[in-house]
């Protein structure tokens, strides 16, 4: 089964999302907006809000569900909107990969 972070590349979000949802996501990244709880290879849960959010914190949670990405944010029922809270979470996560990739391994002396 895929991961999550399997899912969340540059192809896929501009496929599931909307421009504005796009640019939106990554306004709440820009601003810090993004806490993303421990998580796991096939689940990822946030919390999103900003300063344009005003407060408003949205929770996220993105899956990887047989070989597909499934999703739901607090902001809306519509269960097939990748809205901006999802797309900050997937930037988020993104990144934070590509950091843990680009790390040396830590060694510590004995």
């Amino acid at each position: 089964m895929q991961s999550v972070t399997d899912f969340v590349h540059h192809g896929v979000l501009v496929r599931l999302a909307t421009p504005a949802n796009l640019r939106l996501g990554r306004k709440f990244v820009d601003q810090g907006g993004v806490e993303l709880a421990p998580y796991g290879p096939l689940r990822v849960s946030a919390k999103v809000g900003g300063v344009a959010a005003a407060g408003q914190l949205r929770t996220v949670e993105l899956t990887s569900s047989a070989s597909r990405l499934a999703w739901s944010c607090t902001c809306t029922t519509h269960k097939d909107l990748f809205c901006e809270h999802c797309v900050a979470t997937a930037l988020v996560l993104r990144e934070q990969v590509a950091l843990s990739a680009a790390s040396p391994p830590q060694t510590h002396p004995i």
